[in-house]
């Protein structure tokens, strides 16, 4: 499925490559903010403090090192700016994206519906078709626009932010890298289940749109033969098994994301008690620890929004096995390889 839906969005690569130009971009900014929080408290911070320790409180003058200070303020601010611009340039790529991989795959979808027989459409509902063409496709344009190339940039994210923990302080860093089996354990755990949940989600959905189309285009005859409550009743039955495939995506979601927070609360806690020591034996700056704790934020927040990715991944996966089984149906009769042409 992936190896098909990459195929899909190949003609759109340049807009692909600008999205992860920018995410780079963005990625550096972000690394770059808690470098100036280091500098600037391992800098003037602690320049000030030990001079405050040698001068006494009345006789230090602050002037310089507020200066300094302001400097690095100025740089911080002037980065989160920039970050603010490429977020707004990071959503408007991948949107744009997204909607051209979808309007491209919609057309396909509808054209090859076109050259079907009219018996394959005999054995389908017509509400089941409508719904590939529209919100299974717009399924995997969100997968395209928040799953999938930002899920790849995420693992690229972890890998480096991981390698710059290592880089910062390697004790602490093998403290985290501790208990990233048990987050990658859960996940592990969560996809399996989520998977199934969703195929049945998207299956369910499509006879329940089909049943509903079939009972509006046929509302007539409903009517003329008193069966109203006999197809509501039908229709509740179906809405129920809906309903209840939906309640069971909800559980998995709702049991997955307080245990991954629980299980990131342990790491960043444990990462709190082994850096105090550091910093109460001087092993440890400051500014150092600040640094290293946005780091591990930056690479946690990915790993906590996997599953998010997955859910995304999940549905449009389901959404894309019922499109592939559109586009692989061929006519029953094939027209000929020479036409001949008629009178």
């Amino acid at each position: 499925l992936l190896g098909r839906l990459i195929a899909e969005a190949r003609p759109h690569r340049r807009l692909f490559a600008g999205t992860f130009a920018i995410l780079a971009v963005l990625f550096a900014l972000e690394l770059l903010g808690p470098w100036i929080v280091r500098s600037a408290i391992d800098g003037p911070v602690a320049a000030a403090l030990a001079a405050r320790g040698q001068a006494g409180a009345g006789g230090l003058d602050a002037g310089p090192y507020v200066a300094r200070l302001w400097v690095w303020a100025a740089a911080y601010l002037a980065c989160a700016v920039l970050m603010m611009t490429f977020r707004y340039l990071e959503t408007t790529q991948l949107t744009r994206t997204g909607q051209a991989v979808g309007a491209e795959l919609r057309t396909k979808v509808f054209r090859h519906l076109q050259s079907l027989d009219l018996a394959w459409f005999d054995q389908r509902a017509t509400g089941s078709l409508v719904t590939r063409v529209t919100t299974d496709v717009e399924n995997l344009n969100e997968m395209f626009t928040t799953g999938l190339v930002v899920l790849v940039f995420d693992l690229v994210k972890i890998a480096v932010v991981l390698g710059l923990l290592f880089l910062l302080n390697w004790q602490l860093a093998l403290v985290v890298l501790l208990g990233m089996p048990l987050l990658i354990g859960v996940s592990l755990v969560f996809r399996g289940g989520a998977r199934n949940a969703y195929r049945s989600v998207r299956a369910r959905l499509a006879r329940l749109n089909g049943y509903l189309q079939e009972a509006l285009s046929g509302v007539r005859v409903v009517q003329v033969f008193r069966r109203e409550e006999r197809v509501s009743r039908r229709f509740a039955g179906l809405l129920d098994r809906y309903l209840a495939a939906n309640v069971t995506t909800i559980f998995y979601f709702a049991l997955f994301f307080p245990l991954i927070d629980l299980l990131v609360s342990g790491v960043q806690a444990a990462v709190l008690w082994v850096g105090q020591d550091d910093i109460a034996l001087q092993a440890l700056t400051v500014g150092l620890f600040f640094q290293f704790w946005f780091y591990l934020q930056m690479l946690l927040d990915p790993v906590r929004e996997l599953g998010e990715r997955y859910n995304v991944l999940q549905s449009a996966f389901a959404s894309a096995e019922r499109i592939f089984q559109v586009l692989d149906a061929r006519p029953s009769v094939a027209p000929p390889a020479r036409p001949r042409a008629l009178p």
